[in-house]
């Protein structure tokens, strides 16, 4: 895409906004987007942001990524890190005598290293543990969980794991019936599970 393109988008953007654009913030925001589109995904994603009016203020470099990702389908990462919330919850561990305890190399196994790093951040074990103020533990997680994954998207959420054929410990979960023929699969051919 030529700067001219990207600068047609860019000032879509900040007359829907009331703004006139100057040259240095069209240069910053040309060297930060310009290769992360194309001209013909730029062209449709600014007329439908205008049109929406999706911003009432001019967007920040952020925004305008946020959007320009659900443009393309993909999930804001508020959304993902609410679920991301949901699977560290889930990723406790219970044992009778201790409660239900929660791990950083656990969490970053099963959910990935933002939702690790948002544990982190929103109090890890000792916050868990407890109901205490649990609307500011989830309100620090998300709001941490979506800066890692702007930072690196690399670190969003992992898919999450297919349940095992047989469970550990005592957790007594039936496998279904393509889990159980794939174990005798294996068994049959002189393989362990």
């Amino acid at each position: 895409m030529t700067r001219a393109e990207f600068a047609r988008g860019l000032v879509r953007i900040a007359v829907g906004c009331r703004l006139t654009l100057d040259d240095a913030t069209a240069e910053v925001y040309a060297e930060a987007l310009a290769d992360q589109t194309t001209a013909d995904e730029w062209e449709a994603f600014t007329r439908a942001a205008v049109a929406s009016g999706r911003w009432r203020f001019f967007p920040t470099l952020a925004e305008v990524l946020d959007v320009l990702r659900e443009h393309r389908g993909e999930r804001p990462p508020e959304a993902e890190a609410a679920e991301a919330y949901e699977r560290v919850l889930a990723a406790g561990e219970y044992t009778p005598g201790g409660g239900t305890t929660w791990t950083f190399r656990r969490i970053a196994e099963t959910c990935g290293r933002a939702a690790a790093d948002a544990f982190l951040a929103a109090g890890g074990d000792a916050a868990f543990r407890t109901t205490w103020d649990e609307p500011k533990r989830r309100e620090r997680f998300v709001r941490e969980y979506a800066t890692a994954v702007r930072c690196d998207p690399a670190t969003r959420l992992l898919t999450a794991s297919p349940r095992l054929a047989l469970a550990a410990g005592d957790e007594r979960a039936e496998p279904s019936r393509d889990e159980a023929q794939a174990l005798l699969r294996i068994v049959g051919q002189g393989g362990r599970p």
